[in-house]
Order: structure tokens, then sequence, then C-alpha cells
């Protein structure tokens, strides 16, 4: 019985056309990327921070510990001379061998048994990772053992939202749920937030009270924390949250625009304004 499926010869060179427009695509992001850095809100309103907290001199060995893209862990090689580790349980191969070129020794593995000699290293990063495991205290006292005892851990960790709760007390709450087709309690919206961000630790955020006692039952002291983003990058963050819940990765290119008004309004802004997320410094403490 023949076949009643016949192919166009149009549809024979698709494939070529799809693999073009996607090596197009791949271009453009790169143009981007090398004009105004990499296209990321939050990391890029916090990599100020994340320098002057590193605070890394010459021949330092640096761990970028969840390090996912590898986008701290490039800007990191340029620094200085510095031994720079990204390690993740998954990492890109594309962007492994990019992150080679500029120095970077990509590692993949897990946070809980990091492949590095005990007190080997002299800074870690620790980015948006202490949420996302199930087991924090065991990040963390897998960093105590690698770090050397003059090292520090810097590490960013969602703060509870400061904007959201005042929206949905507003009169306004009923109307932005039907449009952004969001649910109408607090509860039910930490929920879906931590499912769509796979967050897989016990919280999807730590209030400073919650995240300092953690980290002194696992031989850590703050040394010094602030909140990054501040005000307006926090405002403009949280909306870029909600917005994400309906239109996907659209929301946060399109938060990225609101970048520079963000910079600029919280460098003047007070650093006393409790934000989104804390950037911590915490050394080790050898009395425990």
């Amino acid at each position: 019985m023949q076949s009643r499926l016949r192919l166009s010869p149009n549809s024979l060179v698709r494939p070529k056309l799809a693999i073009n427009q996607y090596t197009l695509l791949r271009k453009c992001k790169r143009i981007v990327i090398a004009l105004v850095g990499q296209p990321n809100f939050l990391r890029r309103l916090q990599w100020p921070g994340i320098v002057r907290m590193l605070d890394v001199d010459a021949d330092q060995t640096i761990v970028d510990l969840g390090a996912g893209p590898m986008h701290y862990s490039i800007r990191l090689a340029k620094l200085a001379n510095l031994r720079v580790i990204a390690i993740d349980i998954s990492l890109q191969a594309e962007r492994a061998d990019e992150a080679r070129q500029s120095g970077v020794e990509p590692v993949c593995a897990s946070g809980y048994e990091v492949p590095l000699a005990d007190q080997s290293v002299d800074r870690i990063l620790m980015s948006s990772l202490l949420h996302m495991v199930p087991e924090p205290s065991r990040l963390l006292s897998e960093c105590r053992r690698v770090l050397r005892a003059e090292g520090h851990l810097v590490l960013s960790v969602p703060n509870e939202y400061q904007f959201i709760p005042r929206l949905m007390a507003s009169r306004w709450w009923s109307g932005i749920c039907r449009f952004l087709r969001l649910p109408e309690t607090h509860a039910d919206l930490v929920v879906i937030l931590n499912d769509r961000f796979s967050v897989g630790g016990p919280r999807g955020y730590y209030p400073l009270s919650v995240l300092d006692e953690l980290l002194r039952e696992n031989g850590f002291k703050v040394a010094e924390y602030e909140y990054l983003p501040r005000r307006f990058g926090s405002l403009f963050w949280e909306l870029g949250i909600l917005s994400y819940l309906r239109f996907g990765n659209v929301a946060f290119h399109a938060l990225f625009l609101t970048f520079p008004i963000a910079y600029l309004c919280d460098k003047f802004s007070s650093a006393s304004f409790v934000g989104s997320e804390h950037l911590v410094k915490a050394t080790v403490d050898h009395e425990r």
C-alpha cells in the first residue's frame, strides 16, 4: 500500500532555515552581551556589592558555587590574576568552553561534595543557591571545610517580599490577579513561585534572623550585610516576578530595560531600606 504522505520541496529546506535562524539569534545575543553585558537585572544590581564584599587579591582561589551560566565566574576571572573555579551540578558545554577561554575552571559537581582539598579556597561566592538546596546546613558545612582560616563566604539569599504584600493589601489587587492570572492569597502565591523557580530547600526566602542562625549553626558568623537591590530595584524586581508568572521570560527581558533607572535610583537611596535580597559576607567562626 503506497503512502499518501507527500513532501513538498519547501518542507525539505525548513530544518536548514530553522538552523540558520537559530544561528542568527545566537549571534545577535552575543552582540547584545558584548555591548551591555548579560541581561540579568538582579545580578547586575548586585555585582558591585559582591565585588566589594569578596575583596579579592591576586593569586587567590575563588569558588563560584552554584555557578549556573557562570556570568559571575567570567567577570571575576577578568578582575585580577585569580584562580576562579565554577562549580555546578549541571554545566552547559558551550558556556563551559566560553568560561575556559576566559580563564575559568568549570567543574561539574555537587555543592554537597566539593572536589577540593580542605582549607584550599580563599573566597566562596554563593549566589541564590542556599534556598535552592534541600540540605542548606550540609552545603554550608562543605563551604567551611574547603575555606582557609582567613577566607570568607559571600552569598546572596532571597529575603521576604517587601512590595508584593503591600500590593496584595491594596484595592488594585483583584484586578491585577485577573490580568496576570495570579492567586489571591500570599501563601498560594509563594507556593507557585517556589514551584516555578524550582526551589528545593525548606524555605523560599530567609529573614535575616533565620539566615544568621543558620550560618552560626554551621560555623560562620556574619561580618557584613546589606540589602541589594534596594528600594527601586526591589520594587521593579518584585513586579517582574509577578509578570513572569503570566508572560514567562519575556517579562524578565523587559525588566532588564529598567536596569539603568533602578541602578541610579538605588545608588542615591537609603542603604537602610529592607530589600528583596540579602547580600552577606560571612567569615569562619573559629570558636565553634
